[in-house]
């Protein structure tokens, strides 16, 4: 992330010196603002995701937040990339169809669906960049067998491009987003019946807990 990426290094005290300016910015990215707010709209939604695809586990809202905005970060460059490059995602092969859409509703009441649904769009559009980015890396042609292994490769090259980018981090965030990027290979998703049984689990962040 060029010059501003030292400050995030740097002893935590510093790290007032490096956020993105703008109030209520989680991240500026080239010039584009994420905000805190949709940070915390996505950070919900992978929350409660992930909550159902692991009853019981405790999920760390700062590792939750941290995936969200690698999340945004990584569309951003993955969207800049496909320009570049001439990559082309079909709108079928991401599109979250109304029928799914009214599932997500019943099975995650209290989700905002639009917000739901434009995350695991965008999700699944950076995954399919980033599977056709490790192709041409690899040389290898996509199949069903090595798709994860590519959309991996891919999104390691979309993590590097990050670090080159022109970003400034808010110091709530610190270094968290990088951190994530690199761990989190595969895209948003969630089947039917994924939704957790009332068991009284706290699965919101409005007290920064995800469990």
């Amino acid at each position: 992330m060029r010059a501003r990426l030292i400050c995030l290094a740097a002893v935590p005290l510093l790290l007032a010196a490096c956020g993105a300016g703008q109030p209520g910015a989680a991240a500026v990215i080239d010039g584009r603002t994420i905000s805190v707010a949709q940070v915390d709209e996505a950070a919900e939604v992978i929350c409660r995701l992930s909550i159902a695809q692991q009853p019981g586990a405790s999920l760390p809202s700062v590792e939750v937040r941290g995936q969200a905005l690698a999340e945004l970060l990584l569309a951003e460059v993955a969207d800049r990339v496909a320009e570049a490059e001439g990559i082309t995602v079909r709108t079928g092969d991401v599109r979250i169809f109304e029928a799914q859409r009214v599932e997500l509703e019943r099975e995650f009441p209290g989700l905002d669906a639009e917000t739901t649904t434009d995350l695991l769009e965008t999700s699944r559009r950076t995954a399919a960049i980033a599977e056709q980015l490790g192709a041409v890396e690899t040389g290898e042609e996509p199949t069903a067998t090595n798709a994860a292994q590519l959309r991996q490769v891919g999104r390691a090259e979309l993590v590097r491009l990050l670090e080159a980018s022109d970003v400034e981090l808010s110091p709530r965030f610190a270094a968290s987003p990088l951190a994530e990027a690199a761990r989190v290979p595969a895209p948003l998703s969630v089947g039917a019946s994924t939704a957790p049984e009332d068991t009284g689990q706290d699965v919101t962040l409005g007290t920064r807990t995800c469990a």
